[in-house]
């Protein structure tokens, strides 16, 4: 069974729908938080906020970083954000290892953690 967490008007809906179509998660936006032990990744439609992923981070970061790589891929535009420098890290990786998605990315911004309101903002100011 799929579960999908969706964000609408602030308000947390679970969908527990398998024939929920995955193409919808196809060409979206995605936001992904990072700091040193762990990343959040978010994908972003013009009228829902979806949280799609938790990933922790372990020693092995390049098991970890596939690893968060896949859970945004497909999307058509990212951003990464965080308190610290491992998304700095993890853009690097990107260019060695993943040049498809580093291109879609448009912006690394610093902020302490995500919330609702922040996400919101996100998604108003960077997404089309």
């Amino acid at each position: 069974m799929t579960i999908i967490n969706v964000f609408v008007n602030h308000t947390l809906t679970k969908i527990f729908d398998t024939s929920f179509p995955f193409s919808y998660f196809l060409f979206m936006s995605a936001l992904l938080y990072l700091d040193f032990k762990s990343a959040r990744s978010f994908r972003l439609s013009k009228e829902n906020l979806v949280q799609s992923q938790d990933i922790s981070l372990d020693k092995e970061k390049e098991i970890s970083y596939e690893s968060i790589a896949n859970s945004v891929d497909g999307c058509k535009e990212l951003i990464l954000v965080g308190p610290d420098q491992e998304k700095v890290s993890f853009r690097k990786w990107l260019l060695k290892h993943h040049q498809d998605l580093n291109k879609k990315l448009i912006a690394i911004v610093n902020v302490p953690e995500v919330d609702d309101k922040m996400l919101q903002s996100f998604r108003v100011k960077y997404f089309r």
